[in-house]
């Protein structure tokens, strides 16, 4: 009869081993993420602001164009700041409207332009964007705000999209994301183009998509820049796009020069400062008490083991005095003397086995 042994072979770390090696796993994966963590610019932005969160204010003085030329009565007095506009013109009277027809785009250039499509519809498509960002490359960013619709919302532009399409608009708002724009996956290093997603006070949740061809000073790439601008660019399309949950959306495309920096509020700045310096004390605060957790784990396992009867095995006997006094009270005997009675019985066997033969012979 057989019987199977129900005993297990003990594992090579114990319980309370495998509950230290996995909290030092933990304590060492948070250690990671804090250097990660404190390598990143923007975490340091409350504490170290940078000269990007601090634009001045500068003052436009503008130039002729700017001026608003009304035509009165030559009898009627004028103010200091009022000027008389000559009808017959002058040297220099076409040279706005030559300005202005130079920002004009083609009509025909959007024939292929189609609104609601996640992506670019075809090739023709692409083409277009291509003329309009060449457009913008060669235009100055001042002239194309002078000249833009600074009247046009988030709303209007989506229900109206042909009406608006290739005319200059201007927006302001919060810059959220920017990062590099790559057509058909490959970026145009001689060339390149970026790709920003910013929210008006009337777009709500929903972005506006920004392609421009040059960013300002002060102004990298990155994600929750939450950075005031105002840009000024040609509307193209209702651009679909995919979010992250896997939704479809549609934001308006504008192509765009550059963005222009606005000041941030200090009322932005003391919230950014308060809710960093919340933050920051957070983590600390659960850092710390994660690990005044694992050590306390720690401390009590160990005071468990030094109670246990495995400690007192485990625990060596460097009492020297105790071993003498078991061997002095312990029986002595000779090796000779324990293997005497064994020889004697040996030999009183041989003699009785030679006397019998005599006996018998």
């Amino acid at each position: 009869m057989r019987f199977q042994s129900t005993a297990k072979k003990p594992p090579y770390l114990n319980r309370g081993d495998q509950f230290r090696l996995l909290a030092l796993f933990a304590m060492l994966f948070i250690v990671v993420l804090a250097f990660r963590k404190a390598a990143d610019p923007n975490t340091w932005r409350w504490l170290l602001p940078g000269d990007e969160d601090q634009v001045a204010d500068t003052i436009d003085t503008g130039d002729l164009r700017d001026i608003s030329y009304v035509v009165v009565d030559k009898n009627e007095h004028l103010d200091l700041d009022e000027f008389i506009a000559s009808s017959e013109g002058g040297a220099n009277s076409g040279g706005a409207s030559e300005e202005k027809s130079n920002l004009l785009l083609d009509p025909h250039v959007f024939d292929e332009v189609k609104d609601q499509t996640v992506g670019w519809r075809s090739r023709a498509e692409v083409a277009a964007l291509h003329v309009v960002l060449e457009k913008v490359r060669q235009l100055d960013n001042k002239a194309m705000t002078a000249a833009a619709n600074k009247g046009v919302g988030f709303r209007q532009i989506n229900q109206e999209p042909e009406k608006f399409r290739g005319e200059l608009v201007r927006i302001k708002g919060v810059l959220w994301r920017l990062d590099e724009f790559q057509q058909d996956g490959e970026p145009v290093e001689d060339s390149p183009v970026y790709n920003g997603w910013m929210f008006t006070d009337d777009s709500g949740n929903k972005p506006w998509m920004v392609l421009c061809t040059e960013l300002p000073a002060g102004l990298s790439l990155g994600d929750k820049l939450d950075r005031p601008v105002e840009v000024t660019g040609y509307f193209f399309k209702r651009f679909g796009y995919e979010t992250t949950g896997s939704q479809l959306n549609v934001a308006p495309l504008l192509v765009a020069k550059t963005f222009e920096l606005q000041a941030v509020p200090v009322e932005q700045l003391e919230e950014r400062t308060d809710n960093a310096t919340l933050t920051v004390f957070l983590v600390l605060l659960v850092s710390l008490l994660l690990l005044g957790l694992i050590l306390f784990g720690f401390i009590r396992s160990d005071r468990m083991f030094a109670g246990s009867r495995l400690a007192e095995l485990a625990k060596p006997n460097q009492n020297a005095s105790l071993s003498s006094e078991v061997l002095d009270g312990m029986e002595l005997t000779h090796p000779a003397d324990a293997l005497r009675g064994v020889d004697m019985g040996g030999a009183a066997a041989g003699d009785s086995e030679n006397q019998a033969d005599e006996n018998n012979g």
